[in-house]
């Protein structure tokens, strides 16, 4: 209950940021595709995300706390550098790919 209050707390605080940030900022320099009906709709399914997911979640971490015992944050910090390493090779990978892509598009268009 405690992390919705503080989603919701953010969430309140953080709007006008969002909507300056959208609809004035952004729309300024030629970025913006958002509608009013779009930002809302986007707010409203990052709540129900928070909803359907933040139990879970919640509840996964709290498991690993009471199973790491008193040394959890070796586990963590571990699996943080795992997780990096993954997304750091995943990327690299994708950006080769595209790289690849990018080239074979010029030399077919060469000819």
């Amino acid at each position: 209950m405690f992390i919705l209050l503080e989603y919701l707390k953010n969430m309140i605080l953080s709007t006008p940021f969002s909507y300056y940030q959208v609809f004035t900022i952004e729309e300024k320099y030629g970025f913006n595709k958002t509608t009013l009906k779009t930002f809302v709709y986007d707010k409203l399914k990052g709540f129900g995300l928070l909803i359907v997911f933040g139990p879970i979640i919640l509840y996964l971490i709290l498991w690993v706390i009471e199973w790491g015992g008193e040394y959890f944050y070796i586990y963590v910090i571990f699996h943080k550098l795992i997780l990096q390493f993954q997304i750091g090779h995943a990327s690299c990978a994708i950006s080769d790919v595209h790289f690849y892509l990018d080239i074979s598009e010029l030399h077919r268009s060469a000819f």
